[in-house]
């Protein structure tokens, strides 16, 4: 049986191509995929716009502001999958995968934006390989405001 955890994080989005807000890593027990994506701004409400991507990479980097995923059933234990806060002052960053973009919106900082897979074969799958995953980047940004994001995972 799968088990399934919540990942929530609060960031600032500045814009970046090579840097993203959030980082999910799988190792090479374990195929992540994602399953619920959920964004949006608690600022103080402002006419800003962005545009998100979650990109694949192949190496991780140096990790910097780990996030414990939380199991959505009290009895699943401890998730596999590694989750960072991007941004934090890493000295390496992850290799992104050219052109590898599993999903792309745009959101304005005034409303919130959910997506969630169809059906268990449209999830947005990880790779069962250390140190691959995906990352989700703000590539282009209007102004920088604070972001909510908020994901579940399935391993």
């Amino acid at each position: 049986m799968a088990r399934n955890y919540s990942v929530s994080a609060n960031c600032t989005n500045t814009a970046s191509t090579t840097n993203a807000i959030l980082n999910i890593t799988s190792t090479a027990l374990t195929q992540p995929a994602i399953y619920e994506i959920n964004s949006g701004s608690d600022a103080t409400p402002a006419n800003q716009a962005v545009k998100y991507q979650i990109q694949r990479f192949s190496a991780l980097g140096t990790a910097q502001g780990a996030i414990t995923p939380q199991a959505l059933d009290p009895g699943a234990g401890t998730a596999v999958a590694s989750v960072f806060l991007a941004n934090q002052g890493s000295s390496a960053l992850p290799t992104y995968t050219a052109g590898a973009f599993l999903l792309t919106w745009a959101q304005n900082q005034n409303t919130a934006y959910r997506w969630v897979a169809s059906s268990p074969t449209r999830m947005l799958a990880l790779p069962s390989t250390a140190s691959n995953g995906v990352g989700m980047m703000p590539t282009v940004v209007t102004s920088a405001f604070n972001a909510v994001i908020g994901m579940h995972i399935e391993e």
